[in-house]
């Protein structure tokens, strides 16, 4: 009998080890940011949290960029404090798990880049009870001139070659 309580009770400890209480699934867990010299650029993760457990489960999502990045300017969890409750086998549906905001570009930084943002759903005790990761690589795009601009240009140099230069003399020669 002794035996059998052992085995009853090392069954009970070990049956909820492994699997997740949280199932978190992001639509694209990988984004690209492409960044200008002016303005900040934003990325959302769209996703959804299933609960796994046959109890209710209240959380709330920490986190952010892993390990601290100069190219992150922000981040906002679609979760905070005081967290949510999902009840057992249930799901929240598609909605905004986080929104990250990239600092404009920076000289200074290598481009490309990249941010790594650890994104655990914890209980009020600090438990993680799921996580899954995101990355995002950041791009620095390169401005192209106003189309105006290059209208403009192009018309001086006809305006230049064809009515300002003498008919018959190469460019060279006086």
């Amino acid at each position: 009998m002794r035996y059998l309580r052992c085995l009853i009770l090392i069954t009970a400890i070990t049956s909820n080890v492994g699997a997740d209480t949280l199932t978190i699934t992001y639509l694209d867990p990988n984004r690209t940011a492409t960044v200008g010299a002016s303005g900040f650029a934003t990325v959302t993760f769209l996703g959804s949290i299933t609960n796994n457990s046959n109890s209710s489960v209240t959380f709330e999502m920490l986190g952010g960029p892993q390990p601290p990045s100069p190219y992150t300017a922000g981040f906002v969890s679609g979760v905070p404090f005081p967290g949510m409750t999902l009840g057992p086998g249930a799901s929240t549906g598609v909605f905004a798990l986080a929104t990250v905001t990239i600092n404009p570009f920076d000289p200074s930084l290598p481009y490309p880049g990249s941010v790594n943002i650890v994104f655990p759903a914890v209980d009020a005790i600090g438990n993680t009870l799921g996580e899954s990761p995101l990355s995002i690589e950041v791009l620095h795009g390169v401005s192209e001139p106003p189309v105006l601009l290059l209208l403009t240009a192009a018309f001086s140099a006809f305006v230049f070659l064809f009515c300002l230069l003498p008919a018959g003399k190469p460019l060279g020669s006086r």
